[in-house]
C-alpha cells in the first residue's frame, strides 16, 4: 500500500493590468504521485525454562525485547536513508525508499541542483543532510488503519521449535513496524554528498570546507522556514565540525550549542545538528 498526495509542478503567471483592462484566469499545475509503504517484522521466542532460571520472567524477557527494538530502530533508520527497491530489487524490494533513493544522481533529474558534491571519489564518503519536515515538505507516512511507529504485540506461551523441527515451550513477542517516506517537496532537502572520510578528523581545511557546505545547504533549502528543518550527520563527520570549532572560534561559521528539550545539541545557523550513525563512512560516489 501506499499514500497518493498532489504535488505542485507549477505556479500560475499573474498579469500586468492596465485600467478597464480584462486579467486572463490562471491555474497552478499539480500531479498525482503515489509513495509506498513497507512492513518490517521481527519475532523473539525466550525458552520457557530459560526465562524462569533466575526467577524473574519480565527481566529476561525484556532484556531480550531491547535487543529487538534497538534492532528494529537501526533497520527502519537505514531504510528511511538508503532503502532503494528499484536500484537493489535483491535485497530492497520489500523496503520503501528512502532519502538517499531521491538524492543520488547530481547530474540528471531535478533533485541534482540539491545535493553538493565535496569532492570525495573513492569509497569512504559520507553524507550531510538538511531536511526539513512539514506536511507540505517531507514527512513520514503509515497505511490507512494501522499504527504509526513500533508496535509490540505479546504473544504469550506457546510452542516454538529447534534446528531439527522439535518443539520446545517458549514466550514469544511479535513487532512490527510499517511505513514509508513521503517526499512531497524535493527542495526541502539537500544532501551534501562525497564526504571524503579518511582525512577528515586530520585535516583542518577539509573541517573547514564542511561548514563551508553546510552554508550552501542552508541557501539551497527554498522550504526551511516551512517546516521543522535540522541537519542529519554521523559521528565522524560531528567530530571533525566539533574540532573545527575548537580550533578557531571566529571560523565557526555559525556553529554552536543550544539547550534544545532538555539537551546540549550542535547547532548551525539556529539549526539542530542531529547524530545519526546509520549514515555510513562507506558511501560509493553520487555522481
Amino acid at each position: 500500500t501506499g499514500h497518493r498526495t498532489v504535488i505542485r509542478t507549477g505556479l500560475p503567471t499573474p498579469t500586468w493590468r492596465l485600467f478597464n483592462q480584462g486579467v486572463q484566469n490562471t491555474r497552478s499545475t499539480t500531479a498525482q504521485v503515489e509513495f509506498p509503504c513497507g512492513m518490517m517484522e521481527d519475532r523473539s521466542e525466550v525458552d520457557v525454562k530459560l526465562a524462569r532460571l533466575g526467577g524473574d520472567v519480565n527481566g529476561v524477557r525484556w532484556s531480550e525485547a531491547v535487543a529487538h527494538i534497538q534492532g528494529m530502530s537501526n533497520e527502519f533508520e537505514s531504510t528511511l536513508l538508503y532503502g532503494d527497491p528499484t536500484a537493489s530489487p535483491g535485497t530492497d524490494l520489500p523496503k520503501y525508499p528512502g532519502l538517499a533513493a531521491y538524492y543520488k544522481d547530481d547530474t540528471t533529474g531535478q533533485t541534482k541542483d540539491n545535493i553538493i558534491n565535496a569532492g570525495g571519489t573513492d569509497a569512504d564518503n559520507t553524507s550531510i543532510w538538511f531536511v526539513t519536515w512539514g506536511e507540505q515538505t517531507i514527512h513520514g507516512i503509515y497505511p490507512n488503519g494501522m499504527l504509526a511507529g513500533l508496535d509490540h504485540q505479546d504473544l504469550g506461551e506457546g510452542d516454538a521449535f529447534d534446528a531439527n523441527g522439535l518443539r520446545f515451550r517458549a514466550y514469544m513477542d511479535m513487532y512490527s513496524w510499517n511505513a514509508g517516506l513521503c517526499v512531497k517537496d524535493w527542495r526541502a532537502a539537500v544532501r551534501i554528498a562525497n564526504i571524503k572520510t579518511g582525512t577528515l578528523i586530520t585535516t583542518t581545511a577539509n573541517q573547514q570546507a564542511l561548514i563551508n557546505y553546510m552554508i550552501m545547504a542552508v541557501h539551497k533549502n527554498l522550504c526551511k522556514n516551512r517546516g521543522r528543518s535540522c541537519f542529519y550527520a554521523n559521528a565522524t563527520v560531528l567530530t571533525a565540525l566539533d574540532l573545527a570549532m575548537r580550533a578557531d572560534v571566529k571560523t565557526g561559521g555559525g556553529l554552536n550549542y543550544e539547550n534544545i528539550d532538555g539537551k546540549i545539541i550542535p547547532t548551525f545557523r539556529g539549526y539542530p545538528i542531529r547524530q545519526c550513525d546509520s549514515i555510513l563512512d562507506t558511501e560509493a560516489r553520487v555522481q
